[in-house]
């Protein structure tokens, strides 16, 4: 997890800690950013004017590059906004305070934290990202291309075109500015991230249109809309959009052994020898193309796997950091494909699938490797 950020007292920041004895919320997955600024950008070649600077809000969904921003020299003033919308229900049919509601209580039973003061950031943050979009000159998005941060680029361009319209700009890259794989704005240093600024680019109109569809598809009840998004072209405005749902699709059970991507591979890393919570983490990092899943978002997985009435992993919770992980029986026999994993209840954006009510004549949606697509089959478990 990236170190937790302690802002200056400056009214336009959201504390990145939820109050003064609560764990910060789960961030981005830890990724891990010269040139002067040009004088002058074309808007009609969806580049920013660069009037008015000091006016810029900069956006960025996580703790990870917040205090090297501060230190890059740009104008403009920092604004945290985070919610990880790849975990956990995200419905469709809620108003604001709802939706903030149940992303509060869902977070803070998975991870130990106070509902009250988490619901309290989520209303904080809005507020304050609304006035942003309302008064400021430019609202700047800085948004990595993994699952976690362009679900977050969805919802706020859903959120904030109708405020800002053509105020907001993005910055959305997977290249350092000298060249080379950039997994994540962490990994750069102040002057990085400042020769990055002259590559951002004004938000269109068709980017936000597919961005609310995108958002409107992700919260259906059902995963449908979602696959019949990901077939058509439009997602290609957002360079980086279709590769995060294709792989948010990858995380419901798959038909061949009834784990997510991200559970099979965890039995896979402790399969192979890694006993720690942190050496499971660095070996799904290894194997994501654009890594989206902190620490904390790792030990929550591993819990799920060491729980149930077959598990398949055994821990030691009393070592969060340290846990000497091992396989159990039950998940050997899935590795080696004897058996398939008892359905649990999970949350797949609006999608519920909800292993505690289960009836046999009600369906479960499933990843079929060999379509490359959603299906359903009549079993255990229910979407609604």
């Amino acid at each position: 997890m990236p170190a937790e950020w302690k802002p200056a007292k400056t009214p336009e920041l959201i504390p990145s800690s939820l109050d003064g004895d609560s764990s910060s919320l789960p961030s981005d997955a830890g990724r891990a950013h010269p040139r002067p600024l040009e004088s002058t950008l074309r808007p009609d070649t969806g580049d920013v004017s660069v009037s008015g600077l000091a006016g810029i809000i900069h956006v960025r969904c996580g703790d990870d590059c917040l205090e090297t921003l501060r230190l890059s020299g740009l104008p403009g003033t920092i604004l945290r906004w985070m919610d990880p919308l790849c975990e956990g229900p995200t419905p469709t049919d809620l108003d604001d305070d709802g939706f903030r509601r149940i992303r509060a209580d869902w977070l803070a039973e998975r991870y130990h934290l106070n509902s009250d003061a988490l619901l309290a950031t989520f209303r904080e943050q809005d507020q304050a990202l609304e006035r942003a979009a309302i008064d400021s000159h430019e609202v700047l998005l800085w948004i990595e291309p993994n699952l976690f941060d362009q679900l977050i680029l969805i919802r706020l361009l859903d959120r904030l075109w109708p405020l800002a319209g053509g105020r907001l700009s993005l910055i959305s890259v997977d290249r350092r500015p000298g060249g080379g794989r950039l997994v994540g704005f962490g990994q750069l240093g102040p002057a990085a991230l400042a020769a990055l600024f002259p590559s951002r680019r004004r938000v269109t109109a068709t980017q936000a249109a597919v961005a609310s569809q995108a958002w409107r598809a992700f919260t259906a009840t059902t995963p449908e809309p979602l696959e019949r998004l990901v077939m058509t072209k439009k997602l290609e405005t957002l360079p980086f959009l279709k590769a995060a749902l294709d792989r948010h699709r990858r995380q419901y059970p798959w038909r061949r052994h009834g784990l997510s991507l991200t559970e099979w591979r965890t039995l896979e890393a402790v399969a192979g020898g890694a006993t720690t919570s942190r050496a499971v983490f660095a070996f799904l990092q290894a194997r994501e193309r654009a890594p989206w899943q902190g620490l904390a978002m790792i030990e929550a997985g591993l819990r799920d796997l060491a729980s149930g009435f077959a598990p398949a992993l055994t821990l030691n919770a009393d070592t969060p950091n340290e846990r000497p992980l091992a396989l159990t029986e039950t998940g050997q026999a899935i590795l080696e494909g004897r058996e398939t994993a008892p359905p649990r209840e999970r949350w797949l954006g609006g999608v519920h699938l909800d292993a505690l009510n289960s009836e046999p004549d009600r369906t479960v949606w499933y990843w079929d490797e060999g379509s490359r697509s959603l299906g359903v089959r009549a079993g255990i478990g229910i979407s609604r």
